[in-house]
């Protein structure tokens, strides 16, 4: 590739350069690839250039003295030079021949990495401390950075963990704290006084059966890093919360791990902390952490995101507060991006060891005749999640990821305080209007900000309503499911799902309460309102049911959102699925899916045992009557205007609460919508 072109005051061959003449010229190899330069005294004028450019001398210098022709012919070849990167302007100075001569190849490798020598200045002015109980692996460490210059001019000190104090800390630019032979006593404190000093801070430590180096302390901590594994059930993670607080003796000892395992670390963080110094090369350690299995001696990397609970962060991001008008575009934007963009923006967050989600176990599940996804997230649910999809499995994994995100949104509000307080003279709604409102409650009101939807006035609404799901079950004040919640790629997907859901939830419980009459589908006017597409996705499910001897029913219930209940018989036995959409069709797939799928994972680790949902709800009361349905009722999509009109013709109005937590920004949004009635109900049956 050729650069832009460089005007050269001290010109500076790189140090990874190699040329060769040619017959009509000379080849040169550099970091960006070979070239020749065409010209029969190309090749004598670059050799005799060569000791003069070390970026010690002028480049009018160098040409002074010549015939105007020999030094135009200097400046061209020198340009060319520098154009392809093969030359670079100013101080190799910064560095004296004695440094270049004792670490050439350290030089080289910055060089090659567009160093003009102040990364290696960086390197062998810095001050390290190294701490730890270890002393073998502690003079490991300091040896394999002074041999490559570190501290040549500062200084590299190993400090045992009986000696290290505060004062230490602030006289240094990095700290390195080692425990790989067991939980450090000193890991917490040693990381806060580096903080405090503003100095930069790695660790390398054991982690059950596991080492990890790092992340670089700055924009995430060692504490989020393993906050992450507590998460997700890491073992050992808390014997180094123990030996913090009660020191060593609190924590189990470990088996002894193979010895050549700390020392391939180690050589991997003191290339880590090379670079970290020379500011040259970006660190692989910068919001990521190096982990190594003992027993296979293999490397990987993962990425560590902020975690809310130990680094600053603001609360969640809301809507803008008092906007009084409705919003000039479509409350939902089409999701431009598809399955796949959806899908790959979770990919930040997928890490087995630190992410907020772990991995798919889902490679060994029956694919046919629906796709299977298994996610395994104990941030967000102790059992691994299972969600279906039709065509593909990218489409069952992304519904896993967004059911992950709002059970792991949920859990991580309901132990933090990231919601925003209401805005001054923001409406107040009171329990008794919410329709999730069990008639008892809430213990401890504590408001939070929330806006209605589409006129986004401020709303103040309580904080247990909002963060309302399984884990109240057996102390509810509210509902205790996911009605109402929904995660999307941007934030007016994310209310426009949860509004769906919200209000497919209420009918749902209508429909089963006997409020909600519902009719029956006949199959011929399925076939004859379907278009190809709908159609074919739909009997895939259904004749999985048929081939299987079951009689397969469909009922339509119209409420603010279709509503499709799916009744499968044996002769035996009779189940009954509902599921609300914005279409018929939509929710009549779902409800098959959904019972394709379960039959599916019979037998297997994966078998759903929890019904404890709403959309699960005991429909032997539902109503049938009504008029017969009309084909367009089957695959006509209800808009969210038309949903809100709706509920506003009953006497109810839709609040939303972004729920979104900082480290998903980017990744996906998370919003709840809740219900509430216009004015409170005298009394509502719990």
């Amino acid at each position: 590739m050729t650069n832009p072109p460089v005007e050269l005051v001290r010109p500076r061959m790189r140090q990874d350069v190699a040329f060769l003449e040619t017959l009509d010229g000379v080849y040169v190899r550099g970091s960006d690839g070979a070239f020749v330069i065409r010209g029969a005294g190309a090749y004598r004028y670059l050799s005799a250039l060569l000791p003069h450019l070390d970026g010690s001398t002028l480049l009018t210098d160098i040409v002074e003295g010549l015939p105007d022709a020999q030094a135009g012919a200097v400046r061209s070849l020198l340009g060319t030079l520098a154009s392809r990167g093969v030359v670079l302007d100013g101080p190799g100075a910064l560095l004296d021949k004695e440094l270049r001569d004792k670490f050439p190849s350290q030089v080289a490798l910055l060089e090659h990495h567009g160093d003009d020598g102040t990364g290696f200045s960086h390197v062998a002015a810095a001050r390290v401390l190294i701490t730890g109980t270890d002393q073998q692996a502690l003079t490991t460490l300091a040896t394999a950075l002074t041999a490559n210059g570190v501290g040549t001019g500062g200084f590299v000190r190993v400090v045992v963990d009986a000696e290290w104090d505060a004062a230490q800390a602030a006289d240094a630019d990095l700290a390195v704290l080692l425990a790989l032979d067991g939980p450090s006593p000193q890991l917490f404190e040693v990381a806060e006084e580096a903080r405090r000093a503003g100095v930069d801070f790695l660790p390398l430590v054991r982690v059950g059966d596991r080492l990890m180096a790092g992340p670089w302390q700055g924009a995430v901590s060692i504490q989020s890093a393993l906050l992450r594994m507590s998460d997700n059930g890491m073992a050992g993670v808390a014997e180094l919360w123990q030996a913090g607080v009660a020191g060593a003796a609190a924590a189990p000892a470990g088996p002894v791990l193979p010895r050549v395992a700390a020392t391939m670390l180690i050589n991997l963080a003191g290339f880590e902390i090379f670079k970290q110094l020379s500011g040259s090369i970006p660190s692989d350690l910068d919001r990521t952490v190096i982990l190594l299995d003992p027993d296979r001696l293999t490397v990987r990397t993962e990425h560590v995101l902020p975690h809310p609970a130990v680094e600053p962060t603001a609360p969640a991001a809301a809507l803008p507060a008092a906007k009084t008008a409705a919003p000039e575009e479509p409350v939902v934007p089409a999701d431009d991006g598809g399955v796949e963009w959806a899908y790959r923006r979770f990919d930040p967050v997928v890490a087995d060891a630190v992410g907020l989600f772990r991995h798919f176990d889902d490679d060994a599940v029956p694919q046919i005749p629906v796709k299977t996804a298994v996610l395994r997230a104990p941030a967000a649910a102790t059992e691994p999640i299972v969600t279906f999809g039709v065509e593909t499995v990218l489409e069952a994994r992304l519904a896993s990821l967004e059911d992950a995100a709002i059970r792991y949104t949920l859990n991580l509000h309901r132990r933090s305080s990231l919601l925003s307080a209401p805005a001054p003279g923001a409406e107040d709604v009171v329990s008794e209007q919410v329709e999730t409102w069990l008639g008892a409650g809430p213990s401890r009101p504590a408001p939070v900000a929330a806006y209605e939807v589409t006129s986004w006035t401020s709303l103040a609404i309580d904080r247990a309503a909002v963060l309302a799901g399984p884990l109240d079950w057996n102390a509810a004040e509210f509902e205790p499911d996911l009605g109402g919640l929904a995660a999307a790629p941007t934030p007016p997907a994310a209310i426009s799902r949860a509004l769906v859901a919200a209000v497919g939830s209420t009918a749902i419980a209508e429909v089963a309460s006997g409020e909600l009459p519902v009719v029956r589908v006949p199959q011929e006017l399925i076939a004859q309102a379907l278009d190809p597409q709908q159609y074919r996705r739909l009997m895939i499910l259904f004749n999985e049911l048929v081939a299987a001897g079951d009689k397969v029913d469909f009922q339509l219930a119209r409420g603010a959102v279709p509503v499709a209940v799916v009744a499968i018989s044996n002769g035996v036995e009779r189940q009954l699925i509902a599921r609300a959409a914005t279409s018929w069709v939509a929710a009549a797939e779902a409800a098959l899916l959904t019972a394709v799928g379960e039959r599916q994972l019979a037998g297997t680790p994966y078998a759903r045992v929890d019904h404890k949902l709403r959309v699960d709800a005991d429909l032997g009361g539902a109503l049938v009557a009504g008029p017969a349905p009309e084909a367009a009722e089957l695959t006509d999509t209800v808009a969210d205007d038309a949903i809100l009109a709706k509920l506003a013709a009953t006497g109810r109005r839709a609040a939303t609460v972004d729920l979104s937590p900082p480290d998903l920004t980017g990744v996906t949004s998370v919003a709840r919508v809740l219900l509430f009635r216009t004015a409170a109900p005298d009394a509502k049956e719990s």
